[in-house]
């Protein structure tokens, strides 16, 4: 082990030792009311601590991804789009946020129109969470009845299903430009 893998060891070490000491002995301090607080800022502040040195010795092992941030793929259908929601100027606030995020390089919102007809989503929305592995994908299906969430397998059909919309959904270029005369209206 390195000079410097043994610094980031050690940072790394202290911190979640100070966020596990911060983290449980404010958990006992609650439990105890009577001392809860005056223990209770001492604590916040260890377990605080342990969050920077933990954060300071991630970004010092190149692991701490901020310079890399997730992909989002968006296909909202164009009536979610149109629906008035908070009245015409809440609208257009949200369109130009959305234009702004469509700027970013990890983020594509391609709008499905109104002409796709039926499509593979007709019965609500769904989310799909990619992971790296060893980690299954994740998905989440939203329904009447609440929520439904699905792992490894059962994540191809929402797989071919965001395929599906994919195919019928209008290019980056083509939402911007329907996004931003919904806008004008």
């Amino acid at each position: 082990m390195t000079t410097r893998e043994t610094v980031i060891f050690l940072i790394c070490g202290v911190g979640t030792l100070a966020m596990s000491t911060g983290a449980f002995g404010m958990l006992a301090a609650i439990n105890r009311q009577s001392r809860g607080t005056r223990w209770a800022v001492p604590l916040i502040g260890l377990y605080s601590l342990g969050i920077v040195l933990d954060v300071a010795a991630l970004t010092m092992a190149g692991t701490w991804y901020l310079a890399a941030p997730m992909a989002l793929m968006l296909i909202p259908a164009e009536v979610a789009l149109r629906r008035q929601v908070g009245g015409p100027a809440v609208m257009r606030q949200q369109l130009h946020h959305l234009l702004a995020m469509m700027k970013r390089p990890n983020v594509e919102v391609r709008v499905l129109p109104f002409t796709a007809g039926a499509h593979a989503s007709m019965s609500g929305t769904f989310e799909i969470f990619e992971m790296q592995a060893p980690y299954p994908d994740a998905s989440y299906v939203e329904n009447r009845a609440g929520a439904i969430y699905l792992e490894a397998d059962d994540v191809e059909l929402l797989d071919q299903a965001y395929d599906r919309l994919g195919s019928t959904a209008l290019g980056p270029d083509e939402s911007a430009g329907m996004i931003s005369a919904l806008m004008k209206k």
